[in-house]
């Protein structure tokens, strides 16, 4: 996808990728029976967001300059 520059290509990708490392996570913290496995997932999804948003802007930067 990005010898072709289609960022909508990389796009679907990453989402289809984030979701299901996302789903695996979520089934290994519902295995936790304790408080701390919720704010474990909270603390996930919220890091790995940013990560994503944080990667796609990086992506997007790079096909624009080649």
């Amino acid at each position: 996808s990005l010898k072709s520059k289609s960022f909508y290509f990389l796009l679907i990708i990453t989402l289809y990728s984030y979701i299901a490392i996302s789903s695996i996570a979520l089934r290994f913290f519902m295995t936790i029976d304790n408080m701390g496995a919720i704010y474990l997932a909270c603390m996930y999804f919220i890091g790995s967001a940013v990560g994503v948003i944080l990667f796609l802007i990086n992506v997007n930067k790079k096909l624009k300059a080649a």
